[in-house]
């Protein structure tokens, strides 16, 4: 077999389309191409045919994924699962993607800081702030998306409970499924909220409605 021709991709300039006897076979980035001195003219075996279409597909899931890390951060865990999902349905095309491969593209983005547990908690507690989670809520949301609790306790330093808890009642007060206090409390609680700080605040705002 020969590679008869080479030619740029017009949908993506960082990608070739390689032929192989006149047909087209597979496509490799420019510095796959560089890399692996893909040439045309060359002749290649049915084994090398088989290594290109892999490093073809690899490219291919390494391109996707970095474009699903950048539509907003994501934590390790996450991309782990992403990569495991993806490689599993090009397994079922008759690819097979190992570990290896999942663990060196990770660290591949972890090292770029392309993904980043520390700035993932951070983004979350931000965004979790604004819907007013508690702090309970948080953790075990941060501990499903994989993140340590040595960071998950450094990112929560600066937040108060108290503060978050007073906001979701001022944003809840006002609403008339829960002008009943039982209600209320039901679903403060719900919310991840402790007993002691659901009374201290009602409490709170009961003092200024008196007053």
């Amino acid at each position: 077999m020969k590679i008869t021709a080479i030619k740029s991709q017009k949908r993506d300039e960082e990608r070739v389309s390689v032929f192989v006897d006149g047909k087209y076979s597979f496509s490799l980035t420019i510095s796959q191409l560089l890399e692996n001195k893909v040439k045309q003219g060359q002749e290649i075996d049915e084994g090398e045919l088989t290594f290109f279409r892999k490093l073809s597909n690899e490219g291919k899931i390494r391109f996707r994924a970095m474009a699903w890390v950048m539509s907003r951060p994501r934590s390790v865990k996450e991309l782990r699962d992403y990569l495991k999902k993806t490689s599993f349905r090009e397994k079922i095309k008759g690819q097979n993607f190992g570990e290896d491969f999942i663990a060196n593209l990770i660290e591949d983005f972890i090292a770029r800081g392309w993904v980043s547990d520390q700035y993932f908690a951070e983004w979350w507690i931000g965004r979790s702030s604004r819907q007013n989670s508690s702090r309970l809520q948080i953790i075990n949301e941060l501990r499903s998306k994989g993140i340590e609790k040595s960071i998950i306790d450094e990112v929560l330093k600066s937040r108060n409970e108290a503060d978050s808890l007073r906001n979701l009642v001022e944003r809840l007060k006002n609403k008339s499924k829960y002008q009943d206090q039982m209600k209320l409390k039901r679903y403060l609680a719900s919310k991840g909220y402790g007993y002691s700080s659901i009374e201290e605040v009602l409490a709170e705002g009961n003092e200024e409605n008196a007053g």
